[in-house]
């Protein structure tokens, strides 16, 4: 049986974070255990929970997702982080992953079928 696999959501639109909290709820053995509404919330929820997943908005208020990610991995270094945004800007993935993120998205392409696939690829 796979291990359950907990999740920390953050983006400042609430409604999208209830939108990816639906898409991690669909499956029964992964759960949200915290929401953040910026990338400094996210740092410190981070630090208190240490997820096993934090999804990320790039663009947020007070710490954006790119700094929050290279902070986040010093916190947690065993949480995976994936970052997301909805702009097309390929400086973005670069960004993410100099930040140490371990995989970047456009929002767009953020849907349940493909976080089930990006996890499992994380897993291995």
């Amino acid at each position: 049986m796979a291990k359950h696999l907990t999740f920390l959501l953050a983006d400042d639109n609430p409604v999208y974070r209830q939108a990816l909290r639906r898409m991690v709820e669909a499956h029964s053995d992964w759960s949200v255990i915290a929401e953040a509404a910026d990338g400094a919330e996210a740092l410190q929820l981070t630090a208190q929970l240490t997820p096993d997943v934090v999804l990320i908005d790039i663009n947020m208020p007070i710490m954006n997702g790119i700094e929050a990610a290279r902070r986040l991995k010093k916190v947690s270094p065993n949480s995976r982080v994936i970052t997301f945004s909805g702009y097309h800007d390929p400086e973005f993935q670069d960004a993410s992953q100099q930040a140490g993120a371990d995989y970047y998205l456009r929002k767009e392409d953020l849907d349940s079928e493909r976080l089930e696939q990006l996890i499992a690829l994380l897993r291995k």
